[in-house]
């Protein structure tokens, strides 16, 4: 699952472009660690032309992979104002527009296209706080929504400052992104029925034939025949749930007494 990462290069990279795209990384991670998501599930960050050979055209390379991401990430701090006075001079002060906050044109660009591409449930907006006053700051048709998830990194913010602030941020960019991944993920089957076998008809805490003793020999270490068998008394009961088929296993199990020998068992069960 891909998670693309609009950034903008006019203020410090190391407090929006890279600081973001870091938490990012460390949120997919988290992510990651939960059983539930396969391999090719897991998420990953995505941006601009990256892992693109060649020298491809970039802004048909960017709306394919904004078309085919699963999550769309945009920065919104603002990285400037506008100034109503040099906009309307002939217009009266009390009569002119209020200041407009304004965020990177490329990233404004792309966030109309994942609108359009993706719906605003998939899309995640993000700001820092030292330059971002609120909602206020949104262009007029984003500011009834959700909003940005806000971290606050001051301009000269220290490496400590950097990396503890990453680690709130991972956490919070989590919480949005994994709702937005479930509701894409894939239906799995049900797992087939469980396979009970059946006791034994002396003992119904052992299955049938587990009163017989069982010759091994371990050849890895020139042992000599041994037998052994399940003792009477109290047992314990472990239910296990193999991650993978019986025939998986099996191959393995085969490969195994291949490659580092099969601890005479299959000697054994042969002559027996």
């Amino acid at each position: 699952m891909k998670i693309f990462w609009s950034w903008q290069s006019d203020r410090d990279p190391k407090l929006h472009h890279y600081f973001v795209r870091d938490a990012l990384k460390d949120a997919c991670k988290l992510i990651a660690i939960d059983p539930d998501y396969e391999e090719a599930e897991r998420p990953e960050v995505d941006h601009d032309t990256k892992n693109v050979a060649g020298t491809p055209d970039i802004t048909k390379t960017i709306l394919e992979k904004i078309a085919g991401a699963n999550v769309f990430v945009a920065d919104m701090t603002p990285v400037g104002i506008t100034a109503p006075a040099a906009l309307q001079p002939n217009i009266p002060a009390e009569k002119r527009s209020e200041p407009k906050y304004l965020q990177n044109p490329n990233i404004m660009s792309e966030l109309g296209y994942a609108e359009h591409a993706l719906s605003q449930g998939r899309i995640i907006l993000v700001a820092n706080g030292a330059h971002y006053p609120g909602p206020v700051a949104l262009p007029f048709d984003w500011r009834h929504r959700s909003g940005a998830k806000v971290y606050t990194l001051k301009d000269g913010a220290t490496k400590e400052e950097i990396k503890a602030e990453q680690r709130r941020f991972a956490e919070v960019l989590k919480s949005c992104i994994l709702p937005i991944l479930a509701e894409q993920a894939p239906v799995k089957a049900p797992p087939p029925p469980i396979s009970w076998q059946p006791s034994s008809s002396s003992d119904p805490t052992i299955w049938p034939a587990a009163e017989k003793k069982l010759e091994f020999r371990n050849n890895a270490m020139e042992e000599r025949r041994r037998n052994v068998q399940l003792g009477k008394g109290t047992r314990i009961f472990a239910r296990i749930a193999p991650s993978t088929t019986l025939a998986e296993c099996v191959l393995a199990a085969v490969f195994q007494g291949f490659a580092f020998g099969n601890m005479g068992i299959a000697e054994a069960a042969a002559e027996g």
